[in-house]
């Protein structure tokens, strides 16, 4: 961080009267020279013991990092709001400075910093502390503190009465809450979201004491959402006044409790303390490379964690929401594959400012002339993006350039920003204008379509100035219909997300309201809430679009075993899930619900493998005719039941899924004669297709044909999905667990040379497609 004095001019100051320096008021000590100043930007001050005082704005164009020289590097509260606290001493030039946290509208934060030859550090401190605790911002109120200065760590300033909880939040930072059985989660995340800090408080549920309810949670996020990679750190700590344990890992990184952070690998560190009555676990989340700013800016939020003596609790201001905060504020980072077009993160409901949303992106020609227009530039051309000097270094964070061009000496980068920069270019906004401003060496600008914003980034006397510009509403075409292909692919990414983490699909494209309907279903198939209970369910579903093109189009997730379906309705754009209802088959296709709690398919008397297609073939039919304009119709009701038919729809949805699953095991579990040839054949046709190893017998040519042609590694996720057998025959079907589309029926005998007896592969879309040949067939 370089240090100016400023310009000399007469020292004319009365120094019992507060100094203005901009937004900031600060005080002078009585009897110091003013020597030098900058109008609303600094002050020099010469004490009368040789010291130097200087209070002026600091954009933060390099991290602030602990030296060689550094003796003190920590966070602390003053009334004004937290501030970083250093000491240092070269040679005989020792010194204190105060960086105080908060920002002015150029991104600046105050620094105050006394200095002087052969002086003692801490009582250089001791003098600025009062000075720093005198400081204070235009429109902020003063941060909750009992005295400025007086020790190490930030003092709380915001309670959860929900769980008893205090703690410290940054300025500016967003406030996340949730609930889930025994635990009330508190998530903190900066507007750049490049770190995350995530409070959970734990509580005795379900015959479990608070220490386990906390003990299951930390292997959820060992499992889920932090995966240790190296063990970095541990040591023992105080947390909320307790004796604790801390782990810090260098991990793969999954969402956290719906929010994603913009890189892959991080530093996360694990804090855990408490009893049997009430237990706290502090998780902070922050790049490798972080500047020790931000990491102490971490901790000091940990250690301001304090737990409220126990008592029954008022409702908490967070609003609580169910499993997870719902909507990360930013894209996901590119963690595992998803289908094209992978659903980006919409901004969480939190307090301040309504977020912009995102609009339709149009063409980048159409963008690049009103980008010229705004900027006065006239000459705009596109470029590739490869050729221009600072798309390396936003690739490095996660924002690739779409598209370039050049106006003049002025590069442009089209590029998806992870939050709206109408909020303020802090965080992850802050870094990627100095680096890429850095790489490209020349002013630039960061141009994001679908927001309608502009990035202007040029260097200036005290560091980069940036200046966000708005376009006005794209007006190059009329309402855009909506692309099958890109509707499908956001569709198809959301079930394969919440394949692998429901908790997790919140995050992608999911309203508040849709996804407490998805909670609500949760607790239905399982009293505890574990979400993962539904994974299984959409991981063997066959997606299906209805009605695109009208206000209210249909996704549905049909699992053509269990016989039910999850229906999602989704807003005209085909961008957000707006209600969520999970609903037996027999209902979509005009039938009363199952009394006997049967899959439809099991009811038509027909031989399994057909009756298992033109069941779900007939479902797909119904649906198509019922919601071709949409749901809300009275053909078409789903997402609009009230709370006690959708209650009824869900628990007769979770009764067929435990009949399917329980019927499904037979076939692993059964001693029968029937269950043994079932597993020998499904074995030898496994052996010879998914392992190459030997051949299959029973198995005719052109069957065989068929199995050659399936790619070997999806004969690994096959999985049991049905098995019937009786007399000595055995009648087994396999479900493709990553292509729901596929299954294999294997038939089997008990007696004989060899157990396989036929098997046929299948397809679900085969029998949609010939649906009116079978139902002739079938008469």
């Amino acid at each position: 961080m370089a240090v100016c004095t400023l310009v000399g001019l007469p020292a004319h100051a009365d120094p019992l009267d507060p100094y203005s320096l901009g937004e900031a008021t600060v005080s002078l000590p009585l009897g110091w020279a003013v020597t030098g100043a900058a109008r609303d930007h600094g002050v020099d001050l010469a004490g009368p013991g040789g010291e130097v005082l200087m209070a002026f704005w600091w954009f933060p164009d390099e991290p602030l990092a602990p030296e060689p020289d550094t003796l003190l590097f920590e966070m602390r509260s003053f009334p004004a709001g937290p501030a970083l606290v250093q000491t240092q001493r070269i040679g005989r030039l020792a010194s204190a400075s105060v960086v105080f946290e908060h920002a002015n509208a150029e991104g600046e934060r105050l620094i105050l910093r006394l200095e002087g030859e052969g002086m003692d550090p801490a009582a250089l401190l001791a003098q600025l502390l009062d000075l720093a605790g005198q400081v204070h911002f235009a429109g902020q109120a003063a941060a909750a503190v009992s005295a400025p200065g007086s020790g190490p760590g930030l003092a709380a300033n915001h309670t959860d009465p929900a769980s008893g909880l205090a703690l410290h939040v940054p300025e500016g930072w967003s406030r996340y809450g949730a609930d889930l059985p025994g635990l009330r989660l508190i998530a903190l995340m900066p507007q750049g979201a490049d770190a995350l800090v995530q409070v959970a408080v734990a509580r005795p549920q379900g015959g479990r004491d608070a220490a386990q309810v906390l003990a299951e949670y930390e292997t959820l996020l060992y499992r889920e959402a932090v995966i240790p990679r190296q063990i970095e750190a541990e040591r023992d700590v105080t947390l909320a006044g307790l004796p604790g344990r801390s782990t810090t890992v260098l991990a793969r990184l999954y969402s956290i409790g719906g929010l994603s952070l913009p890189y892959e690998r991080g530093l996360a560190t694990l804090s855990r303390a408490g009893d049997a009555d009430r237990a706290v676990l502090v998780l902070q989340v922050h790049h490798p490379e972080a500047g020790a700013y931000l990491v102490a800016l971490l901790e000091g939020v940990r250690q301001s964690v304090a737990l409220a003596p126990e008592r029954h609790h008022a409702d908490s201001p967070d609003v609580p929401t169910p499993m997870a905060q719902l909507r990360p504020p930013q894209a996901p980072p590119p963690m595992a594959a998803v289908p094209a077009d992978p659903p980006p993160a919409q901004t969480p409901t939190q307090t301040g400012p309504a977020p912009r949303t995102p609009s339709a992106t149009p063409g980048w020609e159409a963008v690049l002339a009103q980008v010229g227009a705004l900027l006065g530039k006239a000459d705009c051309a596109p470029a590739d993006p490869a050729g221009l000097a600072a798309s390396g270094a936003l690739a490095e964070l996660g924002l690739a350039p779409q598209h370039g061009a050049r106006c003049g000496p002025l590069a442009l980068y089209a590029v998806t920003l992870p939050v709206d920069p109408r909020g303020g270019a802090a965080g992850l906004l802050g870094l990627a204008a100095q680096r890429a401003q850095a790489a490209q060496g020349a002013p630039l600008a960061l141009v994001d379509p679908a927001r309608r914003a502009v990035m202007a980034i040029e260097p200036g006397p005290n560091g980069l100035s940036v200046r966000v510009l708005e376009l006005g509403a794209d007006t190059t075409s009329g309402e855009a219909a909506i692309d099958p292909a890109r509707a499908f692919g956001r569709a198809e990414a959301f079930r394969q997300i919440a394949a692998r983490s429901p908790i997790e699909a919140l995050g992608h494209r999911v309203s508040d309201g849709a996804a407490l309907q998805i909670a609500q279903i949760a607790l239905i198939f399982d009293p505890e809430g574990r979400a993962e209970r539904l994974a299984p369910v959409l991981g063997g579903a066959i997606t299906s679009l209805y009605g695109l093109g009208s206000a209210a189009p249909v996704a549905a997730f049909y699992h053509p075993f269990a016989d039910i379906a999850l229906l999602t309705v989704w807003d005209a754009a085909f961008e957000r899930i707006e209600a969520v209802e999970m609903v037996p088959g027999a209902p979509l296709r005009g039938l009363a619900p199952p009394l006997d709690a049967a899959p439809g398919w099991q009811v038509l008397g027909l031989s399994a493998p057909v009756a298992l297609g033109l069941n779900a073939a007939r479902t797909h039919a119904a649906l198509g005719a019922d919601c071709a304009a949409g749901a809300g119709s009275e053909s078409c009701p789903w997402g609009g039941h009230d709370e006690e038919g959708f209650g009824v729809l869900a628990t007769l949805a979770m009764v067929l899924w435990t009949r399917s699953q329980v019927q499904a095991m037979t076939v692993v579990e059964a001693g029968t004669s029937e269950a043994a040839a079932a597993r020998d054949a499904w074995n030898a046709l496994y052996g010879e297709f998914g392992l190459a190893q030997g051949r299959a017998q029973g198995l005719s040519d052109t069957d065989r044909r068929a199995f050659e042609g399936l790619p070997a590694d999806l004969w690994h996720g096959f999985r049991p999905a049905a098995f019937g057998g009786a007399e000595g025959r055995a009648m087994l079907i396999l479900h493709a667990k990553d292509r729901p589309d596929l299954f294999i029926a294997v038939e089997a005998a008990a007696s004989g040379d060899a157990p396989l007896t036929s098997a046929s592969l299948l397809t679900f879309s085969g029998f949609q497609s010939n649906l009116d040949l079978i139902e002739e067939r079938v008469k």
